[in-house]
Formats: C-alpha cells, structure tokens, sequence
C-alpha cells in the first residue's frame, strides 16, 4: 500500500464528521499513456492501472467498515479501480459502488482522443 494514504486514512477517519470524502483518480489507460485526451471514451485500465488501483487496497483495507458508499463516474476505468481498491474483486468488500455519468470527466467534444500535444492552444 501506500504508507502516506493510510496515515492519512487514520487521521481522516479519527475526526468526527457528519460526511467525509475521499477522491482517488482512475488507473492508468491506453490513453493515458499515450497521452490522449479522452474524458468521456470508456478505455479500461490497463495492467499496469489495474496494479495502481490494486496498490490502494491494503490502505483502503481497515476503513472499509467506515465507508459505506463510493460514488464513480459510469466509465469502466472508475468503476473497476473502485472495485480494485475496495476489494471486491476477491469479494473482500460489499461496499456499495454507485455509479452515474454525472460525475464523469470534461467531455472534450471534438477534442475526444486527440493526443494532447496536437491541440493547438
């Protein structure tokens, strides 16, 4: 895991609050290393983000009890680093994931998987 995440894990979860949040970026993608813009094209993790979502589990491991709910865009690459980092993929958790467009990324429009580099500013 990562030993900073969860030292931030325990003191965010050892002061009351009515509602806490925490915000994890998705995995790696084919497009992300190819430097695209892709904010609303469903590309799934590849390898190597399914590892860095994985990597979240052992922080994520002890305050899975206190979370009772994470919100995803409905992309594939959210939902399945959410499942990544909460266990489900070894049905570890029963953490609800709830998923809506409404939390997606920019819709880039006719920018939409353009590598970054082209666009002119």
């Amino acid at each position: 895991g990562f030993p900073l995440l969860k030292d931030h894990l325990q003191d965010f979860f050892s002061h009351p609050a009515s509602k806490k949040g925490i915000f994890v970026r998705h995995g790696q993608t084919s497009g992300n290393v190819k430097k695209k813009l892709l904010g609303w094209t469903d590309l799934p993790l590849t390898e190597y983000g399914k590892s860095q979502a994985y990597l979240l589990y052992p922080s994520f491991k002890e305050f899975l009890p206190k979370i009772n709910k994470i919100y995803s865009s409905d992309l594939s690459r959210c939902i399945e680093t959410g499942e990544m980092a909460t266990g489900k993929f070894d049905n570890f958790s029963d953490t609800k994931i709830i998923s809506t467009p409404s939390l997606r990324e920019i819709d880039y429009a006719e920018y939409e998987g353009i590598e970054i580099s082209k666009v002119s500013k």
